[in-house]
């Protein structure tokens, strides 16, 4: 719902305003964090006073209260919603065409490393550990600040090239969740709220960037369907990402931290190609 909301946003007010686009996605940004703060935090600390089966049954029936209470959006989207003409294949080779290889790479790539750490951040803390409570507090410091960093992108060097920007917020986060090898060697409490704070600003600050160039690699013709592929590009480091426990279990948590470092390295190298290579680079 927030991609189909930023993308809503795009439209209405046109590739122009820059400025003010990028001030609705800050607000769209904050939107998803109070939903993954109430789904990550309220989840595992439900999970701590009760017992797994009741949350899994509770998550169940909210699910199918919240597809109900979706059901006016659809009237919403309508006057926005794709017509579909193309099978997905064929807008695949069309994207190609038009941005090159490496808008089809970009956005998978870019994303995976963070992804791939994060997924296994409850399994690495509870390793080293920590209660179910302290992963709830450390979800719940995530999420809070990455609120913050959800609305501090659009003063992130507003200025700067936007490829710039993505590739500082990209280093930065990079940096923040390879500090998680000191909870490794020595865990503590308070540094793993410091750490969540600081990895909530920014990962805000790096999702909040990408999807903003994501945006202006669509056409303006075709901005749904060239989403669409964007985000299920993107959804598919997620599915990639499900060997990250495999990594971890047969090799160590060292050795997975390392190997994230080598899957962001590789991202940054598709930031460097896509920036060279596309011809919206500001």
């Amino acid at each position: 719902l927030v991609e189909v909301f930023s993308e809503v946003v795009r439209v209405r007010l046109g590739r122009k305003d820059f400025h003010r686009r990028e001030k609705m996605l800050a607000y769209v940004g904050v939107g998803y964090r109070v939903g993954a703060l109430c789904v990550k935090f309220g989840v595992v600390s439900c999970a701590v006073i009760f017992m797994w089966q009741k949350v899994f049954v509770a998550v169940a029936v909210a699910m199918v209260v919240l597809i109900w209470l979706t059901k006016p959006l659809a009237a919403l989207l309508e006057p926005v919603a794709p017509r579909v003409t193309k099978k997905f294949w064929q807008w695949l080779v069309l994207l190609k065409k038009q941005k090159g290889l490496w808008v089809l790479i970009f956005p998978f790539l870019v994303p995976l490393a963070d992804t791939f750490v994060r997924s296994m951040l409850g399994v690495f803390l509870i390793d080293q550990g920590f209660s179910l409570a302290h992963v709830a507090l450390c979800y719940g410091c995530l999420h809070g600040a990455g609120m913050v960093g959800s609305v501090m992108f659009v003063a992130f060097f507003p200025q700067m090239n936007i490829y710039m920007r993505l590739s500082v917020a990209y280093i930065l986060n990079v940096v923040v969740l390879g500090a998680l090898a000191v909870l490794f060697f020595c865990p503590s409490l308070w540094f793993l709220g410091l750490w969540a704070v600081i990895a909530g600003v920014t990962q805000g600050l790096f999702l909040q960037v990408l999807r903003l160039i994501l945006g202006q690699l669509s056409d303006a013709t075709y901005v749904a369907e060239h989403m669409a592929i964007f985000y299920a590009l993107w959804a598919l480091g997620s599915v990639c990402s499900a060997g990250s426990g495999y990594v971890a279990d047969v090799f160590g948590w060292p050795f997975f931290l390392f190997f994230s470092l080598w899957v962001a390295f590789v991202g940054l190298l598709a930031i460097y190609f896509m920036w060279k290579t596309s011809d919206n680079a500001l």
